[in-house]
C-alpha cells in the first residue's frame, strides 16, 4: 500500500532524474508508484517504524521509492540483487549530493546507508516478487 501523493511521487521522479540516479525511469509510472511506494521498510512493518526511518533518513526515501517498484516488478535472484545495489548506490549519490565531504554528517549517512543495504540482503527476500525463470 502505497503512502505517498501523486504530487510527491511527481516531485520524486523529477528529483531522481535530476539527480541521475539508477532506473529513475521507473518512477515515471505515477499509478503504479502511488500503489507500491510505501517509504523505507518493507510492507509487513508497522507504519510507524517506516515513518521513523523516513524521518531518520530523508535522504534515501527517493531511492526506497524506487526500490520498491523494482521489488514489485521482481524477478530472480539477480534481479534482486540488481535493485539492492542500485538501492544503495542510489542512496550514495543522494548523501553526497546533501553533505559536502567535510560535513560529519555525510559519513554518518553513508554508514546508515550500508547498515540499510545489509538488512535488505538478509532480510529483504520475503518482500521480493520472486518470479521463475522462463523455461
Amino acid at each position: 500500500m502505497g503512502k505517498f501523493t501523486r504530487e510527491q511521487i511527481k516531485d520524486a521522479y523529477n528529483e531522481a532524474k535530476r539527480l541521475r540516479l539508477w532506473h529513475s525511469e521507473l518512477l515515471e509510472d505515477f499509478d503504479r508508484a502511488e500503489e507500491v511506494c510505501n517509504g523505507i521498510g518493507a510492507d509487513w512493518m508497522p507504519a510507524i517504524m517506516r515513518n521513523l526511518a523516513d524521518a531518520l533518513s530523508p535522504v534515501m526515501v527517493i531511492p526506497s521509492m524506487i526500490h520498491d517498484i523494482e521489488y514489485h516488478i521482481g524477478g530472480d535472484d539477480h534481479d534482486r540483487l540488481a535493485a539492492d545495489v542500485a538501492f544503495h548506490t542510489n542512496t550514495l549519490f543522494c548523501i553526497d549530493e546533501k553533505y559536502n565531504w567535510y560535513n560529519p554528517l555525510r559519513y554518518i549517512a553513508r554508514h546508515r546507508a550500508g547498515r540499510y543495504y545489509d538488512y535488505l540482503r538478509a532480510f529483504g527476500g520475503a518482500a521480493f516478487n520472486k518470479k521463475e525463470p522462463a523455461k
